[in-house]
């Protein structure tokens, strides 16, 4: 979809270099994840996580927000950016938000294989949404997760419609990222069915 758009400009050889992540990369073993989820107290709790750029755009704080008043979700929230002092701030008065700090890419299959759902809401009204290939996206479907996700976002998108059922994006037709969350744990019995048609052929 990316090259499509830039073919449209007049451009006549492109070629686009994907973000698709190892599968191998990504199987992680099931005592290591227990072992990880035990040590931060996520059992018995649905992880959600986001894990990248902190800024404004990525509407991290709505997630937070959005979940603050659940007993049964744990929001995972770790990188860097302009945000990351008000998110810290944010997360310290939150009582169900945990915060990771950097974390270094060889740890990322981990925590992606320790969580329920990733979570990736970019402000759709950027420019660069247009030709976002978000990490977050490849990430979930190496992995086999669902994630929570604007899906008119460039490869978002393009990803659900040319696969069909292979790859399901959670929430369809919800505008605000925490309206997004909560219609998602309103059919949270329904995420092993998801999970298990994730799209893993990469």
């Amino acid at each position: 979809q990316t090259g499509c758009c830039v073919t449209e400009r007049g451009m006549k050889r492109v070629v686009v270099i994907g973000n698709w992540k190892s599968i191998e990369e990504f199987e992680v073993p099931k005592e290591l994840v227990e072992r990880k989820r035990a040590s931060l107290n996520l059992n018995g709790k649905f992880v959600i996580s986001y894990i990248g750029f902190l800024n404004e755009d990525r509407r991290v704080a709505e997630l937070i927000s959005a979940v603050n008043h659940r007993d049964d979700i744990t929001v995972l929230i770790g990188g860097l950016g302009s945000s990351e002092d008000k998110i810290r701030e944010q997360i310290a008065h939150s009582r169900n938000s945990i915060w990771l700090g950097y974390v270094k890419n060889s740890d990322i299959p981990l925590f992606t294989a320790l969580s329920d759902a990733l979570y990736y809401c970019l402000n759709t009204d950027l420019p660069i949404a247009k030709f976002s290939t978000p990490n977050k996206l490849f990430e979930a479907i190496a992995a086999g997760k669902p994630i929570i996700a604007m899906l008119d976002i460039n490869d978002v998108a393009a990803e659900t419609n040319e696969n069909g059922t292979n790859f399901k994006i959670l929430i369809e037709n919800v505008a605000h990222p925490a309206t997004k969350v909560s219609v998602f744990m309103d059919i949270e019995n329904e995420a092993d069915e998801f999970v298990d048609e994730a799209y893993l052929d990469s």
